[in-house]
């Protein structure tokens, strides 16, 4: 394996040459003249100062940068070979070099080849690049510190150790994303510094494998600190990383899916992927702390041993599914507070109040009253009622297939859906209609109750928007009618109708039942407008 050395001028060449530091064969004063004169497995050694040079790296080789990030490079690195390692320089990227934008490193094809010069499987694998500087701040349109979505696939990519600068404070010089790039498998993105860029920190989807994005201090951005998005498969964990002052907004404005940690991962068949772990992770002042799209129900989604404190939410889940969020902490131990704070479906009922001597964490655990839960459209996950933890969801159906057996569930709006109800499970909409083992059904401004067999209906009132209530045929569980509601119920002759409390002594004049239990016979149900 070879060396070759670059210098930025013939004189320092020369005085290398004189030194017995180089020779003239093996030193050069362009980088990537060196490049081509090099084999697989070579190291090129450049020397400090500026390369304004369009750099393209086609074999598998080191290009190792001068100390203190001494060496300086304008126009960035374009990659179509396996094995490269880029380490230790300054890379400024100044001018477009990947369509309209300026990228420190970007995914290239070979002249000719397509993607198909990456490797012989069309794959560009084992690509480090580590302890550089990426300084997008010279770039007045998008600048990004690397692009890895030029077509084709990569795996085994690790960048770590590196520092990435984006925008600057008066924000006329601009970095997009630190890092772009998906299609990408067992990728690493470790232990990495990003300040200030205008859309996200590090934006990835489509991992595969394991991969892994760790111990990172992401601060300053306008958009999303870490995302992880579509088509991935296997297992990501993000640990160990601080984020700080996400979805800032000052170059860009927000979008309604946006967080210091952004989850979304729906696969192009409808899959998801198999496990996002984030842990110990360290996530302030940002908009959202945590977000998880739709698209992740289904994935096994694990939110533990963070700090997420000081945000407006600390988690949005929009997924259909509970999101495993216990044993965090939230900067408050105040319940309200903290259900307040989430969005969807969040189960954060034990968390982190505190450290012992040996700075572990001391839990407390907090109960979620799963005997009434609610429907509302505006809110969801945990919530602070009447002293109580209540779990909200979002649709009576979901809540339903959350319930278990004694639950009661309420819906303050009226449900303009169907429901089914079963056995063991309550249904109520408000004060007015309670339902157990039967079905509820809204349709064009009509509302269709059904009781089934062992099930039961009650109506003491009509429900905001309803002008009409019908009781299924072959309904064959209770049905109860308040007399105030009589005229606007309709009930099929086979179907047996209880008198609800308060009915009118005189409703059947000298043959006023007893009790308020009995049946309403057959042949006076056209009294309150049965037919």
């Amino acid at each position: 394996m070879a060396t070759y050395y670059v210098y930025a001028d013939e004189a320092a060449r020369q005085a290398a040459i004189q030194a017995g530091e180089a020779a003239e064969n093996n030193s050069f004063t362009s980088i990537q003249t060196a490049i081509n004169q090099s084999a697989d497995g070579d190291t090129i050694q450049v020397g400090a100062g500026t390369f304004d040079e369009k750099i393209t790296v086609g074999k598998a080789v080191t290009l190792q940068g001068a100390a203190d990030h001494g060496t300086v490079v304008t126009n960035g690195f374009g990659i179509y070979s396996d094995g490269v390692t880029i380490r230790g320089f300054n890379i400024q990227p100044q001018t477009a070099n990947y369509g309209s934008s300026a990228c420190g490193i970007y995914m290239a094809y070979e002249p000719g080849q397509g993607h198909n010069g990456f490797g012989a499987d069309g794959v560009l694998s084992n690509l480090t690049v580590e302890d550089n500087i990426f300084d997008c701040t010279q770039f007045s349109g998008s600048a990004y510190g690397v692009n890895m979505t030029q077509g084709g696939k990569s795996a085994d990519v690790t960048i770590t150790g590196n520092r990435f600068v984006g925008a600057t404070a008066e924000g006329t010089k601009k970095g997009q994303d630190a890092f772009f790039g998906g299609n990408l498998e067992n990728f690493v993105f470790d232990n990495n510094t990003i300040d200030g860029f205008k859309h996200h920190g590090v934006s990835s989807s489509a991992l595969t494998g394991n991969s892994s994005i760790s111990g990172n201090t992401v601060t300053n951005l306008s958009r999303n600190g870490i995302q992880v998005a579509g088509a991935c498969s296997g297992t990501v964990t993000v640990q160990n990383n601080i984020v700080d002052k996400a979805n800032q907004s000052f170059l860009s404005s927000l979008s309604a899916d946006d967080g210091a940690i952004v989850l979304r991962g729906e696969n192009a068949d409808g899959s998801v992927p198999t496990g996002f772990d984030v842990t110990g992770n360290t996530v302030t002042n940002s908009k959202v702390g945590v977000y998880v799209e739709n698209s992740m129900t289904g994935t096994d989604v694990a939110i533990s041993g963070n700090t997420i404190s000081d945000n407006k939410t600390a988690i949005q889940n929009k997924a259909d599914e509970v999101v495993d969020a216990v044993h965090n902490d939230w900067g408050t131990t105040d319940p309200a507070e903290l259900g307040n704070s989430m969005k969807g479906q969040v189960d954060f009922s034990n968390f982190i109040t505190g450290y012992d001597d040996d700075n572990q964490p001391i839990y407390s655990e907090l109960t979620i009253d799963y005997s009434v839960v609610y429907v509302d459209s505006q809110k969801s996950g945990a919530q602070v009622v009447d002293g109580k933890m209540v779990m909200f969801y979002k649709s009576a159906s979901t809540a339903i297939s959350n319930a278990v057996t004694g639950t009661v569930v309420v819906s303050e709006a009226t449900p303009t859906t169907s429901v089914s109800v079963p056995e063991g499970i309550t249904f109520k909409v408000g004060d007015s209609i309670s339902i157990t083992n039967g079905r509820y059904v809204f349709r064009d401004g009509q509302l269709t109750l059904t009781a089934n067999d062992g099930g039961s209906v009650v109506i003491d009132s009509l429900p905001e928007g309803v002008a009409s209530i019908t009781i299924a045929d072959g309904s064959k569980g209770a049905v109860t009618i308040d007399p105030s509601v009589s005229d606007s119920v309709t009930v099929p002759s086979d179907v047996a109708v209880k008198i609800a409390v308060n009915w009118p002594a005189d409703f059947f004049g000298a043959d006023a039942p007893a009790s308020a239990e009995q049946l309403v016979p057959a042949a006076d149900r056209a009294t309150f407008g049965t037919g």
